[in-house]
């Protein structure tokens, strides 16, 4: 995913470098929980890619919009 978001995305100048970053950080993060059952991420560190995750959520609604896209169904996420 990581890969496509970047050639697709980020390269073509539709989305920020800013989300890369904050995909790949998530991607670490999640491998490195999959693989130790002793890992413990901080509140500050959760609540950190909890918010970053609403975030790109929101501005990939936001590009959907941008590309005109009427036939498909847009439904934002709530806010918790």
């Amino acid at each position: 995913m990581r890969r496509s978001v970047g050639k697709e995305l980020i390269q073509k100048g539709n989305l920020e470098r800013e989300w890369a970053i904050i995909l790949a950080q998530a991607q670490d993060d999640r491998a490195l929980a999959d693989y130790d059952v002793e890992l413990a991420f901080s509140e500050k560190v959760a609540r950190k890619r909890v918010e970053d995750a609403g975030r790109f959520l929101a501005r990939i609604y936001s590009l959907l919009r941008e590309a005109d896209l009427k036939d498909t169904e847009i439904t934002p996420p709530t806010e918790p």
